[in-house]
């Protein structure tokens, strides 16, 4: 029972240093481990298990992009979100009244977020004043504080050793006070590729600071191309169409078009003040499409107007009253002793 106990603390042990990120599985030698133990090189049982060392758990899907998701933690999250909106006695009209609010809630937020991004600057805090100036013109605020927390997390880090191979090189990193645990980024000259080992750009899609080292070593002032994944950008929601199955002009609504319009015009309105003819350009499109939008919209009210109109007969009513059948008996209120009858 003893030796199964400590096994178990053994496999425990394995399976905890595969799911970080600064560990990686190939350095963990589990034959000497059990070997050094229980004497079981070579055992069966041990080297079927860690033959399916992949469908382990789910810290060996790391290659794989999930956001940074795991389980149901989105959904938890958003019930949670939601708990505070939303009570057990509601009733029907009442629930959908509190759950629209919070929709609303969240649209605001969203607003607000991508307002602060496209509108404002980051405060430039480290050393690599280019790379972090350029990192806060592509990614979203936080985005940007994530990125940023990797570049002071690749302070620890520092090369050992490069590999020339032709159109690439492979600097091997070392971390500082962990001289055993070794990292392998490749960069590829012509198209400033980076790949590491760690595989953490894959699963979150963030540069790890092993890339961020890289960069400094190859005195890049800008984030390569393929190291910005497109969804954590400023420019995630330029291709994402939204589909409305009727057209339904609620505030939240409203909002989310304002600010998706606003989002696209700033880009714009950066490009058209760098030069005389660009502005004059741009606001003679701006005023001719300010006119016709002006029309479109209130064609579209008068077209709500009259599709009221049509609809109120469909209108859900009060049931008309009916007598009740039979005899009624004649009723009597008494008022300062005086008795009012009622048939």
């Amino acid at each position: 029972m003893h030796s199964l106990m400590s096994m178990s603390k053994i496999l425990l042990i394995i399976f905890l240093s595969a799911c970080s990120w600064k560990a990686p599985l190939k350095n963990i030698n589990v034959h000497g481990m059990t070997c050094w133990m229980f004497n079981l090189h070579g055992h069966k049982w041990v080297t079927d298990i860690y033959a399916k060392r992949s469908r382990w758990a789910e810290a060996y899907l790391r290659g794989h992009f999930f956001a940074s998701m795991k389980s149901t933690q989105r959904c938890e999250s958003m019930n949670a979100y939601l708990n505070r909106f939303l009570k057990t006695r509601l009733k029907l009209f009442e629930f959908v009244k509190h759950f629209d609010r919070a929709l609303s809630c969240i649209r605001h937020n969203e607003v607000k977020a991508e307002f602060g991004t496209h509108h404002s600057s980051t405060v430039l805090t480290t050393k690599l004043y280019a790379l972090e100036k350029y990192a806060g013109t592509v990614f979203t605020r936080q985005s940007f504080l994530k990125f940023r927390d990797e570049m002071k997390n690749a302070e620890l880090f520092f090369p050992v050793n490069t590999e020339n191979h032709g159109g690439y090189r492979v600097h091997i990193l070392t971390k500082f006070r962990s001289p055993d645990k070794i990292w392998k980024v490749c960069y590829g000259n012509s198209g400033r590729s980076m790949k590491c080992t760690c595989m953490m750009f894959e699963s979150v899609g963030f540069p790890c600071p092993h890339m961020i080292v890289v960069m400094k070593i190859e005195h890049l002032e800008a984030i390569p191309e393929s190291c910005i994944m497109k969804r954590w950008s400023k420019l995630a929601k330029e291709t994402v169409q939204v589909h409305h199955d009727n057209e339904s002009q609620g505030d939240a609504t409203n909002i989310i078009r304002y600010g998706a319009l606003s989002s696209m015009c700033s880009r714009m309105s950066y490009f058209a003040s760098q030069s005389e003819k660009a502005f004059k350009e741009a606001r003679c499109e701006i005023q001719r499409l300010t006119c016709r939008m002006e029309e479109l919209c209130k064609n579209s009210a008068e077209e709500s107007e009259r599709e009221d109109l049509k609809a109120t007969k469909h209108h859900v009513r009060d049931p008309i009253i009916v007598k009740a059948k039979g005899h009624h008996e004649p009723r009597y209120i008494r008022n300062f002793g005086i008795k009012f009858y009622i048939s």
